[in-house]
């Protein structure tokens, strides 16, 4: 039996620390402006350092797990192209099936497959 019982009498004592990949590719892009607010069908401007090594933009909506479902998470890759070399203009879609409205987790990957580390938009 795995894991810690105490009502068991097992107490397991290990631990496992996980690095994903990507810890040791370099430093992680950062966004420096955002928009806290973004809109359906609508473009917005990140701000980020290198601009033309971000190979993907995204949101993901936040997990909200109940009875061993998860039904609101998602992931949305966004269409996006530098503006030049500190700037991203990113499109948001129209379509509210895909993305319900609410907050989102904003991310940019770059060439590495680094991603930062993600602040929170609200989408209306």
């Amino acid at each position: 039996m795995k894991g810690s019982n105490p009502s068991r009498k097992c107490f397991e004592k290990r631990i496992e620390i996980y690095r994903p990949h990507y810890f040791f590719k370099g430093e992680r892009p950062r966004i420096a402006s955002h928009p806290d607010e973004i809109r359906y069908g609508k473009q917005f401007d990140i701000e980020v350092a290198d601009a033309d090594t971000i190979k993907s933009v995204a949101i993901i909506r936040p997990s909200n797990t109940t009875h061993c479902l998860n039904p609101e998470q998602r992931y949305v890759g966004l269409k996006f192209e530098s503006k030049s070399g500190i700037l991203l203009s990113v499109q948001v879609p129209a379509n509210k099936s895909l993305t319900p409205p609410g907050y989102y987790m904003l991310f940019v990957v770059n060439s590495e497959g680094v991603p930062n580390i993600a602040p929170f938009v609200l989408l209306s």
